[in-house]
Parts: C-alpha cells; sequence; structure tokens
C-alpha cells in the first residue's frame, strides 16, 4: 500500500453539515490559553509533568493511518487529562480485533478516526508491545489475538465531518482550545500538496489552498495535531504527528501552516477519559524513554 492513502470520505447531505456547524460554533468558544503549546512539552503532562507524546510509528504497507492517528490521539488524551502516560499502542490489535470485523472496512484501505474512537468506547486497545505491528510489513490482517496486555478505553469523544472545509472560516481558536484542553486532534489532509511528501524540517506552507490538490472527495491522509504556535514572523503553525516513521520530517514531525484555506479536514479528538478506563497492568506501566517523544528545535 502507498503510504500517501488511508482516508475514506463519508456523505453528509447540506442540512447535516449546517447543524454541525452551529453545534460547533456554540459548544467551541476560545478560552484563554497560551500562545504556544507542544503536547511534547514538559507543561503536557498536568499532574507529573513530561511530554504526553510517544514517537511515530510507521504504517508501511497497510493504509491505516487513520487507526494511527485515533490511537495517538488517545494515547495522548489520557495523558493530558488524567495525566498519566501510558505506553504506545498497538494499531494491529485495533486493526485485527476491531476494523476488519466492520463489513464495510476493509482496515487495510482506508477508513476514518470516528470509528476507532467508537470501538475504544467499547473496549480497550492493547499495547504496542504486547501486540506488534506486522501488516506494516506485510500489508495483510491477522487473525484477533486475546493474550496482549490491554490498556485503555475513553468515554466520549468529538468527531465532525467537514466535507470540502473545516466546518470554520478559521479554525484556529476551535482546535487550539482542544489541544490545549483535550490533548491531540486528528485531522485529514491531502498529502498530494507540493513538499509535503519531501518535508524535512521548518515551517511547511502549502503554496495554495489545500483542497486544491486533491478535490473535496479525494482528502487521502490522516494526522495527528498535537500543537501550536507562532513563528518569529508572526505565522501561525500547528505541530503535527504523522505515520511515516522517523526518516520522514522532524524524526516524524511536521509544523504546518494553520493560515492556509482548505488544509485540515474532518476534526476529532477524545473528549472524556477517566481511571477507570485505564487497565492495571497500564496503571503500573510507564513508557519507556524511548518511546516518548520531546519537543525539538524546529
Amino acid at each position: 500500500c502507498k503510504k500517501e492513502f488511508g482516508i475514506k470520505v463519508s456523505k453528509v447531505n447540506k442540512k447535516k453539515k449546517r447543524k454541525l456547524i452551529i453545534l460547533n460554533l456554540i459548544l467551541y468558544s476560545p478560552f484563554r490559553i497560551p500562545e504556544s503549546f507542544d503536547l511534547r512539552s514538559n507543561e503536557a503532562n498536568r499532574k507529573n509533568g513530561g511530554s504526553c507524546i510517544t514517537f511515530p510509528d510507521n504504517q508501511g504497507k497497510c493504509a491505516n493511518c487513520y487507526n494511527f492517528s485515533a490511537l495517538s490521539a488517545i494515547e495522548g488524551a489520557t495523558c493530558r487529562q488524567l495525566g498519566k502516560r501510558i505506553p504506545p499502542l498497538s494499531q494491529q490489535h485495533s486493526l485485527d480485533c476491531w476494523l476488519q470485523s466492520k463489513g464495510s472496512v476493509k482496515a487495510c484501505s482506508g477508513g476514518q478516526t470516528f470509528e476507532v474512537f467508537n470501538y475504544a468506547i467499547k473496549s480497550k486497545v492493547c499495547t504496542r508491545d504486547s501486540y506488534p505491528s506486522t501488516t506494516h510489513k506485510t500489508g495483510k490482517l491477522g487473525e484477533c489475538k486475546s493474550n496482549c496486555n490491554e490498556c485503555v478505553g475513553i468515554k466520549n469523544f468529538k468527531w465532525s465531518y467537514t466535507g470540502s472545509s473545516i466546518l470554520y472560516e478559521d479554525p484556529w481558536d476551535v482546535i487550539t482550545d482542544a489541544i490545549y484542553n483535550y490533548g491531540p486532534v486528528t485531522v485529514s489532509v491531502c498529502s498530494l500538496m507540493p513538499g509535503f511528501n519531501l518535508y524535512s524540517g521548518g515551517y511547511y506552507e502549502p503554496p495554495t489552498c489545500g483542497s486544491i490538490w486533491c478535490g473535496t472527495r479525494q482528502v487521502d491522509h490522516a494526522v495527528t495535531l498535537i500543537g501550536y504556535g507562532v513563528s518569529e514572523s508572526g505565522k501561525r503553525y500547528y505541530i503535527m504527528k504523522n505515520s511515516w516513521g522517523l526518516s520522514w520530517g522532524n524524526k516524524g514531525f511536521m509544523n504546518i501552516s494553520a493560515d492556509m484555506c482548505s488544509t485540515f479536514f474532518n476534526p476529532g479528538w477524545v473528549t472524556s477519559v477517566s481511571m477507570d478506563g485505564i487497565s492495571d497492568y497500564c496503571l503500573n506501566r510507564e513508557p519507556d524513554k524511548n518511546e516518548i517523544a520531546h519537543d525539538f528545535v524546529i
């Protein structure tokens, strides 16, 4: 599977879309939050200090970027909201045991992050070290294994289908508020934007609106926004976690402009997790130092 693909576009009627716009603007108004914030910083964990973000993994031959994005959001939300860092979660577990059982989803052929969130409400996700990945090499799913270390589930999440735009004329206040108060935000992007695949550092700014490159129905990749800031020149940006391994970008991360239109689609984040949703195993298991990402020099 080519790494550029992994998102399936859903349909929504115009009436429902208008309701979503109104609902979002009512529920999410800007609060007083820092001008810049990074979930990899020592301030991310409110209770114990330290980064809330694990290093990016590589989806390889399996187009399940949506799965990586959602699991990254769950990891970060557990840390941000509860002050409890958990080890990296297994995308192979959710593929084998959850996603491939849903008839309309060919788990390695794209999907949506809300599907992963829905399953995480019903069941706990296992840790990556107890259920390691095989699909990144083979592109094929395996049989569901029950002998893994269950880690965490969630109570609720928010996800919005946005079609050809992100619902808000300027989503900055909504997205930054969600990152600061809840944790990472999953979004869909167009990986065909010039320079996106070849990014290796600095600030990435699409040359024009993102939707021009993919079209309104061809957004093809899911990523996770884990921070935000304003550059010295006054340009706003998001810190983005990808699923193309550590050799891409800045150790798997990107600083991407927040000022270009139609770049981000279908935002989602975990709105509620609880200590009851964390297994005894993960309550007593801290991530290894080499599993946790820290903020870097841009």
